[in-house]
């Protein structure tokens, strides 16, 4: 057996096959010693300077804002954090990590060190949205969007015969910690307004509101509207509030998202956006993208789906060797196959015709085409750029003969192909995705009509 554990600001949580076995927020309150999870998170409004909700999306060496006592870095709180639920959940088994596509090469290195000193049995990475999605959406743009604290991930999948990961974009200031502002003010305003109590005259009763407002928002959801009570002076505050209420609140945010969806995406074309189940009892977000987004269908997930989605996957995620990859690209799940995807409705003979590198396709010939950060061969290249780390002058070759593409490693690092790495060369196909090195440069073969 296997258990995944979702990783992000918006907490830790561990799946199992009997479903989600612990959900610890992502808050850790450093006074001295180091609390973590729902303890921190309920003292979050009393000693603000002194709480972080944000360690996991910041993870890395960098030392603590601030002069606190008991932690130096925001890896430490990780730490903390990882250890307290990895010592609760009290399971031996191998160990899915599922992160979000905002962490990148360091932040993984530095993640999986940190899970092998809590004595975590990590068999593999795999990016979140990877895993979330289920079912294809043929002639659609298909994107995952996750919430952090500060800010969201928005990831686009490319659908091939492998669904991969593509473009992974960032928006801040319409986080959690942005909407919950924006909502507690507003169900603050409320309260004043029709009962002259004001929730947020202290601390205190500020603690209060912010404890119960994940469950009045989902009943607010649920209902189109819901009573809030409130504690005070020996007697109970009560108002009514309405979705349209707080979604008029959050008017700001969902712009900011809008905006965003609508800036990565490709203009003209629909798009399908998979919205993680810690956004689902946002009262008015499912609308407001409907109408500032022509052609968007939003697909609400289950609990925990990234994590069951990996589990459903641990066979081809998990390695059989000592090293741990980060996977970014998944096959389909098998009940997907009764929805067909575009490249799969090519005859089966049908070769990839181009590599598509940075939205750029090259076509693939007869002729050797070599890819590296300084290929010097004397046929057709392609110089990668960006993170270059791992990866060779002359990394790898792809060529076109007698009815076959074969892609031929030439590198120290190697040349992976839906990450697997390649062992001399191998055959590939169309929707096959190349990954050069310990990189995040990744190329798709695709074919083109006509071509």
């Amino acid at each position: 057996m296997t258990i995944a554990i979702e990783i992000g600001d918006s907490g830790l949580r561990v799946r199992g096959a009997e479903g989600v076995l612990l959900d610890s927020p992502g808050y850790a309150l450093v006074d001295g010693d180091v609390s973590v999870g729902a303890a921190a998170l309920a003292q979050a409004r009393l000693h603000p300077g002194r709480v972080f909700d944000d360690f996991w999306g910041q993870l890395s060496l960098d030392s603590l804002p601030g002069s606190v006592r008991g932690a130096a870095t925001y890896a430490d709180l990780a730490y903390h954090h990882l250890r307290q639920v990895w010592s609760e959940t009290g399971r031996e088994e191998p160990v899915i990590l599922v992160v979000p596509g905002s962490f990148g090469r360091e932040q993984l290195s530095l993640l999986l060190g940190i899970a092998r000193e809590c004595a975590v049995p990590v068999s593999a990475m795999v990016d979140q949205a990877v895993v979330a999605a289920e079912q294809p959406v043929p002639g659609r743009q298909l994107f995952h969007l996750e919430l952090l604290a500060r800010r969201v991930v928005l990831t686009e999948l490319n659908q091939g015969r492998q669904l991969s990961r593509g473009q992974v974009s960032e928006q801040e200031g319409c986080g959690l910690a942005d909407f919950y502002a924006a909502w507690a003010n507003a169900v603050g305003d409320t309260f004043v307004r029709n009962t002259r109590y004001d929730p947020m005259h202290s601390a205190e009763s500020e603690q209060r509101l912010y404890d119960q407002l994940p469950g009045w928002l989902a009943a607010v959801s649920r209902a189109g509207q819901a009573e809030l009570s409130l504690p005070s002076g020996g007697r109970d505050h009560t108002v009514t509030v309405s979705a349209q209420s707080l979604a008029a609140a959050a008017q700001e945010q969902f712009s900011r998202l809008s905006r965003h969806i609508a800036a990565t995406g490709r203009p003209g074309e629909p798009l399908t956006l998979l919205l993680s189940d810690r956004i689902q009892f946002f009262p008015g977000l499912v609308a407001a993208l409907g109408d500032n987004l022509s052609g968007c269908d939003v697909v609400e997930q289950a609990t925990a789906q990234a994590a069951a989605g990996a589990l459903r996957r641990a066979d081809e995620i998990c390695g059989s060797g000592e090293s741990v990859a980060f996977v970014t690209s998944v096959s389909w799940h098998r009940d997907a196959v009764s929805l067909p995807l575009p490249q799969e409705e090519r005859p089966a003979e049908v070769l990839p015709t181009h590599v598509l590198y940075r939205g750029r396709g090259i076509p693939i010939g007869s002729d050797t085409l070599t890819l590296g950060s300084q290929p010097t061969d004397s046929g057709r290249n392609v110089v990668l750029t960006g993170d270059l780390a791992g990866v060779s002058r002359e990394h790898c070759r792809i060529t076109r003969n007698d009815g076959v593409v074969v892609v031929e490693d030439c590198s120290e690092h190697g040349t992976f192909v839906n990450d697997r790495r390649i062992d001399g060369s191998v055959s590939v196909n169309y929707g096959d995705v190349l990954r050069l090195g310990g990189t995040e440069q990744l190329l798709q073969l695709i074919t083109v009509d006509g071509a």
